[in-house]
């Protein structure tokens, strides 16, 4: 049996003609245990980028011990503008869930 979660992330898709059902504008983090959406990052302000799948990346991966918490971490995410045709990398705290990438 796995160990339960206490939260899990994931990205809003847009199913527009122009996101294809594969780009996404936001993501959100789920509180499992209370079922309830508790942070939420919006990265197409202009509606002219698109990503498709932000991954959470512990602090700490080494010493199970060394976590502070389960969010402790970053959501890494390619962003592609659909205007100038290019990609970027933003990295978000996932535990803050500002919409201001850390770099």
């Amino acid at each position: 049996e796995g160990r339960k979660v206490k939260y899990i992330w994931f990205n809003l898709i847009d199913y527009t003609d122009d996101g294809f059902g594969a780009s996404s504008y936001a993501i959100v983090k789920y509180d499992v245990e209370n079922e309830k959406i508790v942070g939420r990052i919006d990265y197409d302000l202009d509606g002219n980028k698109g990503s498709y799948q932000a991954v959470f990346v512990p602090n700490e991966t080494k010493d199970i011990n060394k976590v502070k918490s389960e969010d402790d971490g970053y959501l890494v995410n390619i962003i592609w503008n659909k205007k100038t045709k290019k990609s970027n990398i933003q990295i978000f705290d996932a535990k803050t869930m500002s919409s201001k990438p850390v770099t």
